[in-house]
Protein backbone atom coordinates (compact mmCIF):
# COMPACT_ATOMS: atom_id res chain seq x y z
CA UNK A 1 0.00 0.00 0.00
CA UNK A 2 1.38 3.41 -0.96
CA UNK A 3 0.25 6.66 0.68
CA UNK A 4 0.84 10.06 -0.83
CA UNK A 5 1.35 12.99 1.47
CA UNK A 6 -1.80 14.90 2.31
CA UNK A 7 -2.11 18.34 0.84
CA UNK A 8 -4.78 21.04 1.04
CA UNK A 9 -6.91 21.68 -2.04
CA UNK A 10 -9.01 24.78 -1.41
CA UNK A 11 -11.01 24.01 1.73
CA UNK A 12 -10.43 20.25 1.42
CA UNK A 13 -7.66 17.89 2.48
CA UNK A 14 -7.06 15.01 0.09
CA UNK A 15 -4.97 11.87 0.50
CA UNK A 16 -4.51 9.43 -2.37
CA UNK A 17 -3.79 5.78 -1.59
CA UNK A 18 -2.76 3.11 -4.12
CA UNK A 19 -3.42 -0.52 -3.20
CA UNK A 20 -1.33 -3.22 -4.92
CA UNK A 21 -3.08 -5.93 -6.91
CA UNK A 22 -3.96 -8.99 -4.83
CA UNK A 23 -1.66 -11.64 -6.25
CA UNK A 24 -0.07 -13.20 -3.16
CA UNK A 25 -1.27 -15.38 -0.35
CA UNK A 26 -2.66 -13.31 2.47
CA UNK A 27 -3.84 -10.53 0.16
CA UNK A 28 -7.47 -10.94 1.25
CA UNK A 29 -6.44 -10.43 4.88
CA UNK A 30 -4.41 -7.35 3.91
CA UNK A 31 -7.35 -5.82 2.05
CA UNK A 32 -9.68 -6.63 4.94
CA UNK A 33 -7.44 -4.90 7.47
CA UNK A 34 -6.86 -1.92 5.16
CA UNK A 35 -10.59 -1.52 4.62
CA UNK A 36 -11.19 -1.59 8.38
CA UNK A 37 -8.55 1.11 8.88
CA UNK A 38 -10.06 3.33 6.17
CA UNK A 39 -13.55 2.79 7.59
CA UNK A 40 -12.27 3.78 11.03
CA UNK A 41 -10.72 6.97 9.63
CA UNK A 42 -13.76 7.84 7.52
CA UNK A 43 -16.01 7.73 10.57
CA UNK A 44 -13.75 10.07 12.56
CA UNK A 45 -12.11 12.50 10.15
CA UNK A 46 -13.67 15.95 9.59
CA UNK A 47 -15.95 16.41 6.54
CA UNK A 48 -13.31 18.36 4.60
CA UNK A 49 -10.94 15.36 4.63
CA UNK A 50 -11.18 13.18 1.53
CA UNK A 51 -9.53 9.77 1.04
CA UNK A 52 -9.05 8.58 -2.54
CA UNK A 53 -8.39 4.84 -2.86
CA UNK A 54 -7.16 3.19 -6.07
CA UNK A 55 -7.24 -0.58 -6.46
CA UNK A 56 -7.79 -3.31 -9.03
CA UNK A 57 -9.46 -5.37 -6.33
CA UNK A 58 -12.57 -4.82 -4.26
CA UNK A 59 -11.64 -2.95 -1.09
CA UNK A 60 -14.82 -2.85 0.98
CA UNK A 61 -17.20 -5.65 1.87
CA UNK A 62 -20.94 -5.12 1.44
CA UNK A 63 -21.28 -4.65 5.21
CA UNK A 64 -18.58 -1.96 5.20
CA UNK A 65 -20.23 -0.19 2.27
CA UNK A 66 -23.53 -0.20 4.15
CA UNK A 67 -21.87 1.21 7.26
CA UNK A 68 -20.11 3.99 5.35
CA UNK A 69 -23.31 4.93 3.53
CA UNK A 70 -23.23 8.26 1.69
CA UNK A 71 -19.65 8.91 2.81
CA UNK A 72 -18.47 6.33 0.24
CA UNK A 73 -18.51 7.18 -3.47
CA UNK A 74 -17.37 4.43 -5.84
CA UNK A 75 -16.26 4.39 -9.46
CA UNK A 76 -16.08 0.88 -10.87
CA UNK A 77 -15.00 -0.54 -14.22
CA UNK A 78 -18.50 -0.10 -15.64
CA UNK A 79 -18.37 3.63 -14.86
CA UNK A 80 -15.15 4.04 -16.86
CA UNK A 81 -16.39 2.30 -20.02
CA UNK A 82 -18.07 4.26 -22.80
CA UNK A 83 -21.66 3.41 -23.64
CA UNK A 84 -22.78 3.13 -27.26
CA UNK A 85 -24.36 6.59 -27.06
CA UNK A 86 -21.11 8.07 -25.72
CA UNK A 87 -19.14 6.23 -28.40
CA UNK A 88 -21.31 7.75 -31.15
CA UNK A 89 -20.89 11.20 -29.59
CA UNK A 90 -17.11 10.70 -29.47
CA UNK A 91 -17.04 9.68 -33.14
CA UNK A 92 -19.12 12.74 -34.02
CA UNK A 93 -16.70 15.04 -32.20
CA UNK A 94 -13.88 13.45 -34.21
CA UNK A 95 -15.88 13.87 -37.47
CA UNK A 96 -15.72 10.12 -38.09
CA UNK A 97 -18.65 8.35 -39.78
CA UNK A 98 -19.68 5.53 -37.44
CA UNK A 99 -22.91 3.72 -38.37
CA UNK A 100 -24.78 2.02 -35.54
CA UNK A 101 -23.79 -1.48 -36.68
CA UNK A 102 -20.10 -0.58 -36.70
CA UNK A 103 -20.51 1.15 -33.34
CA UNK A 104 -21.87 -2.06 -31.82
CA UNK A 105 -18.94 -4.05 -33.27
CA UNK A 106 -16.39 -1.50 -32.02
CA UNK A 107 -17.96 -1.51 -28.57
CA UNK A 108 -17.81 -5.30 -28.48
CA UNK A 109 -14.12 -5.43 -29.45
CA UNK A 110 -13.00 -2.54 -27.22
CA UNK A 111 -15.32 -3.34 -24.29
CA UNK A 112 -15.83 0.41 -24.06
CA UNK A 113 -12.25 1.23 -22.97
CA UNK A 114 -11.27 4.67 -24.22
CA UNK A 115 -7.64 3.80 -25.06
CA UNK A 116 -8.68 0.96 -27.38
CA UNK A 117 -11.39 3.11 -28.97
CA UNK A 118 -8.88 5.89 -29.59
CA UNK A 119 -6.49 3.47 -31.32
CA UNK A 120 -9.28 2.10 -33.52
CA UNK A 121 -10.31 5.64 -34.42
CA UNK A 122 -6.69 6.34 -35.40
CA UNK A 123 -6.62 3.15 -37.47
CA UNK A 124 -9.76 4.23 -39.32
CA UNK A 125 -8.34 7.72 -39.92
CA UNK A 126 -5.24 6.13 -41.48
CA UNK A 127 -6.99 3.50 -43.64
CA UNK A 128 -10.56 4.74 -44.14
CA UNK A 129 -11.85 1.28 -43.17
CA UNK A 130 -13.40 0.05 -39.94
CA UNK A 131 -11.71 -3.20 -38.94
CA UNK A 132 -12.78 -5.17 -35.91
CA UNK A 133 -10.45 -8.16 -36.01
CA UNK A 134 -8.91 -9.78 -32.96
CA UNK A 135 -5.71 -7.71 -33.09
CA UNK A 136 -4.51 -7.06 -29.55
CA UNK A 137 -3.91 -3.69 -27.95
CA UNK A 138 -0.11 -3.96 -28.25
CA UNK A 139 -0.22 -4.80 -31.95
CA UNK A 140 -2.72 -2.04 -32.64
CA UNK A 141 -0.62 0.45 -30.68
CA UNK A 142 2.42 -0.38 -32.82
CA UNK A 143 0.42 -0.27 -36.05
CA UNK A 144 -1.16 3.14 -35.57
CA UNK A 145 1.17 4.99 -33.18
CA UNK A 146 4.67 3.83 -34.17
CA UNK A 147 4.81 2.40 -37.70
CA UNK A 148 3.47 5.55 -39.45
CA UNK A 149 6.28 7.68 -37.97
CA UNK A 150 9.43 8.43 -39.92
CA UNK A 151 12.78 7.18 -38.64
CA UNK A 152 13.68 10.40 -36.86
CA UNK A 153 10.45 10.53 -34.85
CA UNK A 154 10.76 6.84 -33.99
CA UNK A 155 14.22 7.36 -32.55
CA UNK A 156 13.10 10.48 -30.71
CA UNK A 157 10.30 8.48 -29.07
CA UNK A 158 12.73 5.72 -28.14
CA UNK A 159 15.00 8.31 -26.54
CA UNK A 160 12.46 10.23 -24.47
CA UNK A 161 9.76 7.76 -23.50
CA UNK A 162 11.73 5.55 -21.16
CA UNK A 163 10.76 7.86 -18.31
CA UNK A 164 7.21 8.15 -17.07
CA UNK A 165 7.54 11.93 -16.94
CA UNK A 166 10.03 14.40 -18.39
CA UNK A 167 10.42 18.08 -19.26
CA UNK A 168 11.24 19.66 -22.62
CA UNK A 169 14.71 20.48 -21.28
CA UNK A 170 15.30 16.84 -20.33
CA UNK A 171 14.10 15.68 -23.76
CA UNK A 172 16.49 18.11 -25.46
CA UNK A 173 19.39 16.94 -23.28
CA UNK A 174 18.76 13.28 -24.12
CA UNK A 175 18.15 13.88 -27.85
CA UNK A 176 21.16 16.19 -28.34
CA UNK A 177 19.84 17.52 -31.65
CA UNK A 178 18.54 21.06 -32.37
CA UNK A 179 15.04 19.92 -33.40
CA UNK A 180 14.04 18.42 -30.03
CA UNK A 181 11.41 21.09 -29.28
CA UNK A 182 9.84 20.77 -32.73
CA UNK A 183 9.68 16.98 -32.51
CA UNK A 184 8.21 17.09 -29.01
CA UNK A 185 5.55 19.60 -30.08
CA UNK A 186 4.66 17.48 -33.12
CA UNK A 187 4.36 14.23 -31.17
CA UNK A 188 2.40 15.65 -28.24
CA UNK A 189 -0.10 17.30 -30.59
CA UNK A 190 -0.62 14.11 -32.59
CA UNK A 191 -0.46 11.44 -29.91
CA UNK A 192 -2.93 11.14 -27.03
CA UNK A 193 -0.53 8.75 -25.28
CA UNK A 194 1.93 11.59 -24.61
CA UNK A 195 0.36 14.50 -22.76
CA UNK A 196 1.46 17.64 -20.98
CA UNK A 197 0.06 16.64 -17.59
CA UNK A 198 1.13 19.89 -15.94
CA UNK A 199 2.85 22.99 -17.33
CA UNK A 200 6.20 21.91 -18.74
CA UNK A 201 5.90 18.26 -17.63
CA UNK A 202 5.09 15.53 -20.16
CA UNK A 203 3.90 12.02 -19.39
CA UNK A 204 3.83 8.85 -21.48
CA UNK A 205 1.08 6.26 -21.17
CA UNK A 206 2.45 3.05 -19.69
CA UNK A 207 1.38 1.02 -22.75
CA UNK A 208 3.40 3.27 -25.06
CA UNK A 209 6.43 2.96 -22.78
CA UNK A 210 6.09 -0.84 -22.80
CA UNK A 211 5.98 -0.88 -26.60
CA UNK A 212 9.07 1.32 -26.87
CA UNK A 213 11.01 -0.72 -24.32
CA UNK A 214 10.41 -3.82 -26.42
CA UNK A 215 11.88 -1.93 -29.37
CA UNK A 216 15.17 -1.27 -27.61
CA UNK A 217 17.80 -3.81 -28.66
CA UNK A 218 21.55 -3.93 -29.30
CA UNK A 219 22.51 -2.66 -32.73
CA UNK A 220 23.94 -5.29 -35.08
CA UNK A 221 27.64 -4.84 -36.02
CA UNK A 222 26.71 -4.15 -39.66
CA UNK A 223 24.17 -1.42 -38.84
CA UNK A 224 24.38 1.52 -41.29
CA UNK A 225 26.46 4.53 -40.27
CA UNK A 226 23.55 6.94 -39.82
CA UNK A 227 23.59 9.69 -37.17
CA UNK A 228 21.14 7.63 -35.15
CA UNK A 229 23.27 4.49 -35.25
CA UNK A 230 26.36 6.48 -34.29
CA UNK A 231 24.38 7.96 -31.39
CA UNK A 232 23.37 4.46 -30.28
CA UNK A 233 26.92 3.11 -30.56
CA UNK A 234 28.24 5.96 -28.39
CA UNK A 235 25.78 4.94 -25.68
CA UNK A 236 26.66 1.24 -25.73
CA UNK A 237 29.57 0.37 -23.39
CA UNK A 238 32.45 -1.17 -25.34
CA UNK A 239 32.53 -4.91 -24.85
CA UNK A 240 29.49 -4.82 -22.58
CA UNK A 241 25.85 -5.65 -22.81
CA UNK A 242 23.59 -3.03 -24.32
CA UNK A 243 20.75 -3.93 -22.00
CA UNK A 244 19.46 -0.88 -20.19
CA UNK A 245 21.13 1.56 -22.62
CA UNK A 246 19.64 3.62 -25.42
CA UNK A 247 21.26 1.48 -28.14
CA UNK A 248 18.54 0.69 -30.60
CA UNK A 249 17.98 -1.50 -33.56
CA UNK A 250 15.22 -3.50 -35.16
CA UNK A 251 12.68 -0.72 -35.29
Amino acid sequence: MRWRASRPSGSFWTTCTCFPAARRRGSSRFFGEAAELVSFLAERLPPQAHLILLSRNQIFSEAQKLRLGSRLLELGAADLRLTQEELLQYAGRCSLPLPEREAQALLSVSEGWIAMIYLMFRAYAQTGVWRFDAKGMDALMEQVMFEPLDERRRFFLLDICMAEAFTAEQAAFVWREPDADALLHDLTHNNAFIIESSPGVYRCHHMLRQLLRRKIAPLPPNAPSTPFCRKARRRTPAGGSAAGTSARGNI
